[in-house]
């Protein structure tokens, strides 16, 4: 049984794509994909492909995230996990996406 709360905002987020301008999701489309991009170029340094399994691919940014912090990178550490936390996000999306769509 799915959470009413989360239908309705579900909702909301079609309504407001509906709403939102070509220009503004051209933007947001290619701040994505760089997002993407620069998952993929680090799971690549782990020797992860962009075609892994989540998990791993998350354990891949784990463990540059790591490795940066060991170096005193804290700036860059903190990239890399905002990076982990969008990735986490965008699959927990995809995931609730299809929960409404089945």
């Amino acid at each position: 049984m799915h959470d009413i709360g989360l239908y309705k905002w579900m909702c909301l987020c079609v309504q407001f794509k509906g709403k939102s301008s070509a220009a503004a999701g051209t933007s947001f489309e290619a701040q994505e994909s760089a997002l993407a991009e620069e998952c993929d170029a680090i799971c690549r340094l782990h020797g992860v492909s962009a075609g892994a399994a989540l998990p791993v691919q998350l354990k891949a940014l784990d463990t540059e995230y790591h490795q940066l912090l060991d170096k005193g990178q804290s700036a860059k550490a903190d990239h890399v996990q905002a990076l982990f936390a969008w990735k986490s996000k965008m699959a927990t999306q995809v995931f609730l996406w299809h929960c409404f769509l089945d």
